[in-house]
This record gives C-alpha cells, structure tokens and sequence, in this order.
C-alpha cells in the first residue's frame, strides 16, 4: 500500500504544477479575454465617433447645400427683378417713343401723279414749298412737331394735311409736283 501512496503521492506532486499552470493559464485566458473585450469595445467607441463625425458632417454638407440652394433662388429671384425692371424700363421707353411719334412726325414718300391731277395742301400756319420737276410723280417731304400727318393719293387727286385736324403752324411742308 505505501507503494500506492508514494505513486499517488507522485501523481499528485506531477499533476499539481499542470493544475497550477492550467490556473495560471485560465487565468491568462480571463486576462486575455478582458483585454480583447476591452479592446473590442474600444474599437466600437471609436466606430461609433466615426459615424458621429460622419453623421455631422453630412449635417454640415447638407446645411452648405441647403444655404448654397437659397442663395441660387435668391440670385433667381433678383434676375428675375432686374428682367421685369429692365422689361418695364424698355416699355417706358417704348412709351416715349411712341408720344414722341404722335407729337413729331416726318412723311418722306414719292408716288406716281398725274400732270393735270390736283393737290389740296391743309396747313394753316406752317410754311409750304411746292417747286415743278420733268417727271410724272409727286415727291413729299413734310415735318411738324404736333403729330402725325396724313397723306392721301390716287395717281390725280392728293391731299396732306395734319392727321387729328389741328393747326400745323410748326409744319413745313415741300413738295415737287409734275409740271405740264
């Protein structure tokens, strides 16, 4: 039997540094396992400060984005403004012009007339000059600053006078009839 003890004894003597060292190892292993949980939940911190800072600057890029879209609708909305000012400038002028017309107006025109044709000049006040020429046409030239004239032909009946009826005492009026 002390033969039995002594190699229990011995089995217990060999097998207590492998249960020390699988303790130590265990031990490790907890180490081990702590440190790469730690780890791993570091890793997971730090990704989870990149999709912050991901998720903040897609805010960010979104926000230029949004304000980069306004100031174009605003320059849109200003273009526009200009355009209907620069549109309601050009029908001012246009205006303009077309008092202008109606208070001054020119008539230079050339028809063909009969020598023995009649002329009726309606100027009250203006100057009138009607010179002769060689050929069968009647040539206008007549200028007022009060509005448009008016002038009529046939081929032997004319008529120029001032279009609304009223004075023309600023009229001049020349004309070349046909002579016989």
């Amino acid at each position: 039997m002390s033969r039995h003890i002594v190699l229990l004894a011995a089995a217990l003597a060999l097998a207590a540094p492998a249960l020390a060292r699988a303790q130590s190892a265990s031990a490790a292993d907890s180490t081990e396992q702590a440190r790469e949980r730690k780890e791993e939940a570091r890793q997971r911190e730090r990704e989870r400060q990149q999709e912050l800072r991901d998720q903040e600057r897609e805010r960010q890029q979104e926000a230029r984005d949004q304000e980069r879209e306004r100031q174009q609708e605003l320059r849109e909305r200003e273009r526009e403004r200009a355009e209907e000012r620069a549109e309601r400038e050009r029908e001012k002028v246009q205006a303009q012009r077309e008092r202008e017309r109606e208070t001054a107006s020119a008539l230079d025109t050339t028809v063909a007339f009969d020598a023995r044709g009649s002329i009726n000049i309606s100027c009250p006040g203006g100057d009138v000059k009607v010179t002769g020429t060689d050929r069968n046409q009647l040539v206008v030239h007549a200028r007022t600053e009060r509005g448009p004239i008016r002038f009529t032909s046939n081929g032997t009946t004319a008529r120029l006078e001032p279009a609304n009826g009223r004075g023309c005492n600023d009229a001049v009026f020349e004309l070349s009839v046909p002579a016989e």
